[in-house]
């Protein structure tokens, strides 16, 4: 039943004074004027509320306090909001009214009211009582839908009413009514519904969106206006009008379309014929891109009964409509309907997943007709070789996530057109395979790896030519020392480079690792390129001692021995060797003992001395007396040895080359007396006196 403004909803709440004793009893008024619906229902214990409808409320005590009463009260609230500032709590004055909206949900909506301070503290102090609260179930319809019959869907054009209705069998958040006959029923919808129809369209004089009751919701007149299209809306609303059902909605499809819509492809200008739906005695009004012809007429054309027209295409300006038409009658116009013609932008895309620098890939041009294009370029990224259709050869430049200009020109047009494609590109993995260095005077070949272009050249840098080159493989000659190159091109680009140097890149020594106590061991540079003049520099380092020996050997006896000395404990050398600006050097150990360096220095015998028509002189060095030295220095190339006989005053006598280590010089034409003997091998001289005595 309905409570008005002077309901009073007893609560169970005590405020009792400690000075007076007394006992006040505090009650919830509805104080909404003649307009406020809070429904109750004794027989099942429910109270309902609409959703969304502002509802007054005040805390009243018996008291007889005028003003603020006894004080402050603190309202809380569930699943609502004071008006006022939208929150769920609020402090309130006994007496004064404070508004509540309940939300639209399927639930209940709770006031709790506790006792926040007291009205005067010195002779009235009133102490906090329990707190209460107050449910309503709320009267939702949400989830819910009505049904609706329309008998017929005007197509366009037409003006002729049509009938609607709309019932439901909708009932109130299942809030349980007292039925009069000592059982309960469900609360129905029994009240009003809201209509939203298309924009100029009436119902019982009505337009837009508007409230009819139930019963008249049962038979409606709509009257169409001759073009516009939309759907129809219809809820139930409560009796408030505050909150509703969930729309049922119905889409009004006037049967407006094209009926003929053939697909274009860009830059195809073949004519096409598009055609709509047939409405008598209306005007047809066409429309498409710039540059376009409807009926070789232009871009815009309109006439009676103009349901179907040929459009050619031109795709030298940029594409910023689309095809469409529409109806006219006076000054009134139907929507525009646009053609479901979609014309696809011109793109390209590679043929493979994984895109290497400079090797060839193909870009396959797509959406577009190719007989048409006169040219296509791309950015300097990309280097193009050749084309077959819409497929297009081309090289990349560049590694990394690149932006790929694309331009296009077709036939009969002054400006291309363009777009940027984004291609993920892996850096190059094209390799030269040969050696890092490479002697003078000698032929030397070096190949490209497979995933080279077809048909790539060979270059090469100062000091080396190509000879000859088949498949992915070439011959170089190189002519003199120095640093240089060689690389692969391709259409004026270098691919890969190699660089080399001719002549010696690199030094090593060779020779045991341990020497024992009881043997010399001989130690030889190891060079690419043997030279036919040399000279070594030979460095032994004591790790231990710091000391350092040094010394030199020659081409003709390259190599350094190291002889054993006697001691009793493990020593470690270190060996180094320097040739022209190119230094190495080994570790070597001797198990027991110390080791000296010996460079081979020119030594030789002479007898007999006194001598006196001949002397036979024997060239030796200071290690002939190792026999691990013989046989290696018996295997060096001999050097020519220069010879003279100079006086002691140094003025030279005679002077000889010698190629034999063995020879005789004649003395007979000497003088008696003392003479100087000098032998050199260019790299070390010794001298010997020699007694002449006729």
């Amino acid at each position: 039943m309905k409570k008005t403004i002077f309901t009073i909803l007893l609560l169970a709440f005590a405020l009792s004074s400690v000075k007076a004793k007394n006992i006040y009893n505090c009650r919830l008024i509805i104080a909404n004027g003649d307009s406020s619906f809070v429904y109750e229902n004794d027989f099942y214990n429910v109270r309902w509320a609409y959703p969304l409808y502002e509802y007054s409320y005040m805390v009243k005590t018996n008291s007889g306090i005028i003003g603020a009463g006894v004080g402050d009260f603190t309202i809380t609230l569930t699943n609502g909001t004071f008006s006022d500032n939208g929150k769920t709590e609020l402090t309130v004055n006994e007496n004064i009214p404070f508004k509540v909206k309940w939300n639209d949900i399927t639930g209940n909506g709770v006031i709790s009211i506790s006792k926040a301070n007291p009205h005067d503290s010195k002779e009235d102090t009133v102490i906090m009582g329990t707190p209460i609260s107050f449910t309503y179930k709320l009267a939702t319809l949400k989830g819910q839908t009505p049904n609706i019959l329309l008998s017929s869907n005007p197509p366009m054009g037409n003006t002729q009413p049509v009938k609607i209705s709309a019932w439901t069998d909708m009932v109130f958040n299942n809030i349980i009514m007292n039925s009069g006959y000592g059982f309960g029923v469900d609360l129905k919808v029994e009240d009003y519904y809201e209509w939203t129809l298309p924009s100029e369209w009436t119902a019982n004089g009505k337009k837009g969106t508007f409230i009819l009751t139930v019963y008249d919701s049962k038979n409606i007149s709509i009257i169409p206006d001759l073009f516009t299209t939309g759907e129809i809306k219809v809820r139930a609303m409560n009796k408030l009008q505050s909150a509703g059902s969930d729309y049922k909605t119905f889409p009004i499809n006037r049967e407006f379309k094209f009926t003929s819509s053939p697909s274009i492809t860009y830059g195809n200008k073949t004519a096409q014929t598009f055609s709509v739906t047939a409405v008598p005695g209306f005007i047809y009004n066409w429309s498409v891109p710039a540059g376009w012809q409807i009926n070789g007429q232009g871009s815009t054309l309109e006439g009676l009964n103009l349901n179907s027209v040929s459009i050619t295409p031109n795709f030298c300006s940029p594409i910023t409509d689309v095809i469409k038409v529409r109806l006219k009658s006076g000054n009134s116009f139907s929507d525009w309907l646009n053609s479901p013609t979609q014309i696809a932008a011109p793109n390209i895309s590679p043929n493979i997943v994984q895109i290497y620098q400079y090797e060839e890939t193909t870009l396959s041009l797509q959406n577009i007709d190719v007989n048409e294009i006169q040219s296509v370029d791309f950015s300097s990224n990309v280097k193009k070789i050749s084309n077959q259709g819409a497929n297009y050869k081309v090289l990349f430049l560049d590694a990394g996530n690149l932006g790929v200009n694309v331009s296009i020109l077709l036939k009969g047009c002054s400006t291309p057109i363009t777009f940027n494609k984004l291609i993920t590109v892996n850096p190059s993995r094209i390799t030269i395979s040969g050696p890092a260095s490479v002697c003078p005077s000698s032929s030397v070949t070096y190949t490209a790896s497979s995933n080279a272009p077809a048909n790539f050249s060979w270059s090469c840098g100062p000091y080396i030519t190509l000879a000859s080159n088949s498949g992915n493989s070439a011959t170089f000659s190189a002519i003199s020392l120095g640093s240089t190159w060689v690389a692969i091109n391709f259409m004026g680009i270098e691919l890969k480079r190699q660089n080399l140097i001719i002549g010696n890149g690199s030094i090593s020594i060779t020779g045991a690792d341990i020497v024992s106590s009881n043997s010399s061991e001989l130690y030889y540079p190891s060079l690419l390129c043997t030279p036919t003049t040399a000279t070594y520099y030979w460095e032994l380092k004591d790790q231990s001692t710091q000391q350092v020996e040094t010394g030199t050997s020659s081409q003709s006896r390259p190599y350094a021995t190291l002889k054993p000395n006697s001691a009793s404990y493990k020593s470690a050398y270190i060996l180094k060797l320097t040739y022209e600006g190119l230094t190495c050097s080994k570790n070597v150990i001797i198990l027991n003992g110390t080791l000296s360096l010996i460079t081979l220095q020119i030594a030789f015998n002479m007898s007999p001395n006194p001598a006196s028509s001949e002397v036979s002189i024997e060239i030796t060095d200071n290690g002939d007396s190792q026999s691990s030295a013989k046989s290696n220095a018996a295997s060096a190339v001999e050097p020519t040895y220069t010879v003279t006989i100079a006086n002691t005053s140094g003025v030279m006598i005679n002077k000889s080359h010698k190629k034999e280590r063995k020879f005789k010089l004649s003395t007979s034409s000497l003088q008696n007396g003392i003479y100087n003997v000098t032998v050199s091998d260019g790299i070390s001289t010794c001298q010997k006196k020699l007694i002449v005595k006729h």
